[in-house]
């Protein structure tokens, strides 16, 4: 084979290797299409000049590229969703590694779905969506409707999708409701599109859960048209994306079964990564809790208390496990009773509880990195507390006229 030849194979397999490093390149992107940019600069210099005023530790994950005419953008990292990539860019923000960063794919500036936070409170007199910027620690109005009030909201797991239940108009008489027009609406949040999934029409009770990550339930009660002994309930089902999947209904006998009663929230017990169970132990009038830690085939005692368990939830990277519990104390000579609530924090990689919360109107725990949010209800009003877990300290609160809450107004 002469030289010519040699050099010409030696220039296709070149050319097919680039060709197949810029598939593979394209394909990554597909994966991870999200990035942080931290800045739009005008020319490549001034772009250099910013980057080289930054921490090693960032500079070492940015990458330079040209957007639109004659401007660059400074990207770290790429990741697979807006939520991620929110997540890390608030990392370098709260260390102060970074100024200011927005998030970025194909280089134009979607939602930081990680920042942004969904909560209810009131907008002219109705419950209304609100959001918070944990950046800039500022509230505005997001969705509101004139003729509707929100009565519960839930945020997907993937946080692209807000599910809210709405309805015109609610009225309670003693242990049951009156629920007019209500709907299943959801908001899709990068697009900043709403899209009503169903009618629900009068009901007496609508309660909302997630059965499994991507699964969300919406549980509506009312009564037979021509008996009024019985009283149904239909529970419809959608994806995180709001693909309607199954719809269920069974029927109550009032006289012989009662009115079905809102199931209380399943303790979290299994950790995220499947690495850690938790095992409760009631023994004289005090719960218990073990941890088991499956790759070591250990089981410590991890903490104690002598309330009821309300809640139990994780951390998503399984780091933190949040107990929530709840005892009555009798005071006084006209004996009184009281309440009296806990949130325990416990780290598993530090093997310690690092913080006990108390309070007496502690609901709704939210977990977002490494922040806690819980609905505090004190002296008749409810304002959202935000716990930072790194150092344990108290990150911020949201007031607003009237209360704001995290799922519910009417909790």
């Amino acid at each position: 084979m002469n030289r010519a030849l040699k050099l010409f194979f030696f220039l296709i397999l070149l050319l097919q290797s680039a060709c197949n490093f810029g598939v593979a390149e394209l394909q990554k992107d597909k994966i991870n299409p999200y990035s942080i940019s931290l800045g739009k600069f005008k020319t490549y210099e001034q772009a250099l000049k910013f980057k080289m005023t930054l921490n090693d530790s960032v500079r070492a994950h940015l990458r330079l590229e040209s957007v639109g005419k004659e401007h660059y953008k400074l990207f770290y990292g790429k990741y697979p969703s807006a939520y991620s990539a929110g997540e890390k860019g608030f990392d370098l923000f709260k260390k102060s590694l970074v100024k200011d960063y927005e998030i970025n794919r194909n280089g134009q500036r979607v939602l930081d779905e990680f920042a942004n936070v969904p909560f209810i409170a009131y907008y002219l007199g109705k419950p209304a969506v609100f959001n918070y910027n944990l950046k800039t620690k500022s509230t505005e109005i997001w969705w509101s409707r004139n003729n509707r009030r929100v009565l519960s909201l839930n945020i997907a797991h993937n946080a692209e999708s807000v599910f809210i239940i709405t309805a015109e108009s609610m009225v309670n008489h003693g242990n049951v409701s009156s629920i007019q027009n209500a709907a299943v609406v959801i908001l899709h949040r990068n697009e900043d599109e709403t899209e009503e999934l169903m009618q629900i029409g009068n009901v007496n009770q609508v309660y909302t859960y997630w059965d499994q990550p991507d699964t969300f339930r919406v549980n509506v009660t009312f009564p037979d048209s021509n008996n009024s002994r019985i009283i149904y309930q239909r529970i419809a089902s959608w994806d995180s994306y709001g693909k309607k999947g199954s719809l269920t209904e069974r029927s109550f006998d009032l006289l012989l079964q009662g009115f079905p009663i809102k199931p209380k929230r399943k303790p979290e017990l299994l950790s995220p990564n499947g690495q850690y169970q938790i095992r409760a132990v009631h023994n004289n009038n005090r719960q218990y809790f073990y941890l088991k830690n499956f790759p070591d085939r250990s089981e410590i005692l991890f903490t104690s208390s002598s309330g009821e368990v309300e809640d139990i939830r994780w951390s998503l990277d399984s780091r933190y496990i949040f107990i929530q519990t709840k005892t009555l104390l009798v005071k006084g000579k006209k004996a009184e009773t009281f309440i009296r609530q806990q949130i325990i924090i416990y780290d598993t990689a530090a093997k310690k509880v690092i913080r006990i919360l108390e309070g007496t109107g502690f609901q709704n725990l939210l977990v977002r990195g490494k922040l806690l949010f819980f609905d505090e209800h004190l002296n008749g009003a409810s304002h959202i507390t935000i716990v930072d877990l790194t150092n344990q300290s108290h990150y911020d609160s949201i007031d607003m006229p009237g209360g704001c809450v995290l799922n519910s107004l009417s909790d």
